[in-house]
């Protein structure tokens, strides 16, 4: 069927794929993930305004969870792309 010639070749620096997600309480969601026994990263304050953890599950698959940090809110203005719009940190 579709298969590529040769051998497929990772660069030495992937990660392979990262899942990202939102939880409506961050603080609870990495006390709950610890509880059921995952070994999670410190609460990290983003210089992007996003506060976030993250884990490695038992399929090695990388998980970060993310929210917006308090006190930034998210401004929408227009680009210089027609139509496009942008998100700035407010």
């Amino acid at each position: 069927m579709c298969q590529r010639a040769g051998t497929p070749v990772k660069p030495e620096d992937y990660e392979g794929i990262r899942l990202y997600w939102a939880p409506k309480d961050i603080h609870e969601t990495r006390e709950r993930l610890k509880s059921l026994g995952y070994v999670v990263s410190e609460l990290e304050h983003r210089d992007y305004g996003q506060t976030e953890f993250f884990l490695t599950d038992d399929d090695g698959y990388s998980h970060c969870f993310g929210v917006l940090t308090q006190g930034r809110h998210l401004q929408a203005t227009e680009s210089n792309c027609g139509s496009k719009r942008i998100l700035r940190m407010g």
